[in-house]
């Protein structure tokens, strides 16, 4: 190196830990061209001993200073949203340190009023990286969906990420993969992996994904599966248009769901079949923590939501309410004592009930041929 360089950038930023070297080299190559010497002048030793930096210090965070310092790749904004989870907060911002950070990157943490000690953790991990996370919680509770578009209005990058504060990313390629599948594919604004559940520290394949094929899909695709197919938004990854004009959208809540039907009226939906996040099932989640009967009028609020928000795919979907929410007494009953059963005309849960009431005696009359 000549001794002008050494000179001018004498300083090491030595915050970047185990890629301050990377840092010092990026900074003399901004006055002058490196030079490439082909002839092997150095031994590298590249064992795996523990002791090493590169064994014992994070990546993601000092990579991620200096791409965003000396590159012009795309940005990724991942929402992190939080609500009583001191439980498993660390675990989530870790599994996002733990990511492989090809891209520029923020890290945008709403916590929505706790009353227990997550903010004292997310406070935390602001306070040790200042210039990756952004602390936007708030002391007011204001709900899920209003949290979300809090976070809308703070991000900056061209692509959006969720994180829901219970959940955890298991494969550092999750974002990366997810940003390449939408370079790749212009029709789809959002895609999303496969998902495992965990009950009790047991970990489980989500059945209803086990026969999706990789790629794009379509309406048909989630209409036959009655819309159950993402489960969960810590899979999903947006672009940044898309997401902000869809959480900005009149909602029962902000689900997947939501997001799906709105992509597939005028695309298609990408799927990545590697599993890379964990959906956690726990008394604290907000859907675990319901009732059988508000579990069944949340599921209908969602698809009502969805209905009232389509313009292509309205009857696709008012079938599948109809097909799934009027098909019994019982649940037809909790739906309509809800009062929101304003889409479904009584001609249509009739027909419905009839459909239903025929295909019953076809079962009953098939078994008793079988004899």
């Amino acid at each position: 190196m000549h001794s002008k360089l050494i000179s001018k950038n004498y300083d090491f930023n030595t915050s970047l830990k185990r890629l301050v070297d990377w840092e010092y080299i990026l900074r003399c190559t901004q006055e002058e061209t490196p030079l490439f010497i082909d002839k092997i002048t150095l031994l590298y030793e590249d064992s795996e001993l523990f002791e090493r930096i590169s064994n014992t210090e994070n990546y993601f965070i000092p990579y991620t200073q200096i791409v965003q310092q000396y590159s012009n790749l795309p940005m990724i904004s991942i929402i992190l949203i939080s609500y009583n989870q001191e439980k498993y907060i660390r675990r989530a911002i870790l599994s996002i340190l733990s990511q492989y950070p090809e891209y520029k990157c923020e890290i945008i943490i709403s916590d929505d009023a706790s009353t227990d000690h997550t903010p004292q953790i997310i406070n935390e991990y602001a306070s040790k990286y200042p210039n990756l996370i952004k602390n936007i919680s708030s002391r007011t509770h204001v709900g899920i969906t209003e949290n979300y578009r809090r976070c809308a209005k703070y991000v900056s990058g061209e692509y959006i990420a969720i994180l829901e504060a219970d959940d955890y990313w298991t494969y550092p390629r999750k974002l990366l993969d997810s940003l390449q599948f939408l370079n790749n594919n212009l029709e789809c604004p959002m895609v999303f992996s496969r998902v495992y559940t965990e009950i009790n520290s047991k970990r489980a394949l989500l059945p209803s994904q086990g026969d999706l094929t990789a790629g794009k899909l379509t309406m048909r695709d989630f209409a036959k599966r009655n819309f159950n197919v993402i489960i969960n938004l810590s899979a999903c990854f947006f672009r940044r248009d898309f997401f902000v004009r869809t959480v900005s959208l009149e909602q029962h809540r902000i689900s997947e769901i939501i997001f799906a039907t709105i992509a597939l009226e005028s695309g298609k939906v990408g799927y990545i079949s590697r599993p890379c996040s964990v959906y956690q099932i726990s008394p604290e989640g907000y859907w675990s923590g319901m009732s059988k009967e508000e579990k069944l009028i949340d599921s209908f609020l969602i698809r009502r939501s969805a209905y009232l928000n389509a313009s292509q795919n309205k009857e696709i979907i008012k079938q599948c309410i109809i097909k799934s929410f009027f098909r019994d007494n019982y649940t037809s009953t909790i739906i309509i004592q809800s009062g929101k059963n304003d889409i479904i005309s009584e001609y249509d849960t009739a027909n419905n009930k009839m459909r239903c009431f025929i295909n019953n005696l076809k079962s009953i009359f098939k078994s008793f041929r079988k004899r």
